[in-house]
């Protein structure tokens, strides 16, 4: 089903935030190929979901891009001012904040979906 594929690909989004604040990788590569992988998802829930299930969605996939950037100025301030630095340490909270309100919209479409489903078995007629 795509909402579960859509939902892990945005749980690995979460735990490539994690990896990236604790780790001094400067690479973006990676980070830019799953959030890829969300939006192809994303195409798939926009096609064959149903209304209640896209806007949250498409909402979720603007919240992943939003990441990007704090994660990018995180990645810079441990390159111009080394990881002890007080501009690091910031940039590192706005990474923090930006994955907090990642995990609130995962959370968000999650919920929806499992209304939208549960709403479908419940409407579904048994046959005779």
């Amino acid at each position: 089903m795509v909402y579960a594929d859509f939902v892990a690909q945005a749980r690995a989004i979460e735990r490539a935030l994690g990896r990236y604040r604790e780790s001094h990788t400067r690479d973006m590569d990676a980070f830019h190929q799953e959030i890829d992988k969300l939006d192809h998802l994303g195409v798939q829930v926009l096609l064959e979901g149903p209304l209640p299930v896209v806007s949250p969605s498409q909402e979720l996939i603007r919240c992943a891009h939003r990441c990007i950037r704090p994660l990018r100025n995180s990645i810079g301030a441990r390159e111009r001012f080394g990881a002890e630095s007080g501009e690091c340490a910031d940039a590192a909270e706005a990474v923090a904040e930006a994955g907090l309100v990642f995990t609130t919209e995962v959370r968000d479409f999650t919920e929806t979906a499992r209304r939208v489903l549960d709403d479908d078995s419940a409407g579904a007629s048994p046959h005779p």
